[in-house]
C-alpha cells in the first residue's frame, strides 16, 4: 500500500509527499487542504494500481505530432486528417510552458479524439 502525507509550506500553499519505489515524490497543490487530500488520495491509487506515470517534459505540440504521424492513413478521413494537422499546428505556437502532463482533453480536438477510439488497433 502506498504511503505519503501532506505538508503546508511556508507560502501558504500545500504539498504532498508520496513514494513510488522508494523514491520520495513531492507535488505542490495549492492554497487548499482538501484538494491535496484529494491529490494525495488520487497519487496512491495511481501507484497501488500501477497506473502512475513518471511526468514528462514532453510538450503537447511534440507528442501531438509523434501521434499524427503514427497515424494510418487508411483509417483516418481525410477531414480528420487536416483537423489533426491543423490542431498541431495551432500547438506548435503556444507559450513553451504548455506540457502534455498538465492539459486536459477538451483543450484538444485530438486528445479528446483519441479517447473516444484508439486507431492503433
Amino acid at each position: 500500500m502506498a504511503r505519503g502525507s501532506i505538508i503546508k509550506r511556508s507560502s501558504g500553499n500545500y504539498a504532498i509527499v508520496y513514494y513510488v519505489d522508494g523514491k520520495q515524490r513531492w507535488e505542490t497543490i495549492g492554497p487548499s487542504r482538501r484538494e491535496a487530500e484529494r491529490a494525495l488520495t488520487a497519487r496512491k491509487r495511481e501507484v497501488d494500481t500501477g497506473t502512475w506515470r513518471e511526468p514528462s517534459s514532453e510538450t503537447l505540440a511534440s507528442y501531438a505530432e509523434r501521434w499524427l504521424a503514427h497515424r494510418d492513413p487508411a483509417r483516418v478521413s481525410g477531414g480528420c486528417a487536416w483537423l489533426f494537422a491543423f490542431d498541431v499546428r495551432r500547438l506548435q505556437d503556444q507559450p513553451a510552458g504548455s506540457r502534455f502532463a498538465s492539459a486536459r482533453p477538451a483543450n484538444s480536438r485530438i486528445a479528446s479524439n483519441a479517447g473516444r477510439r484508439s486507431i492503433d488497433r
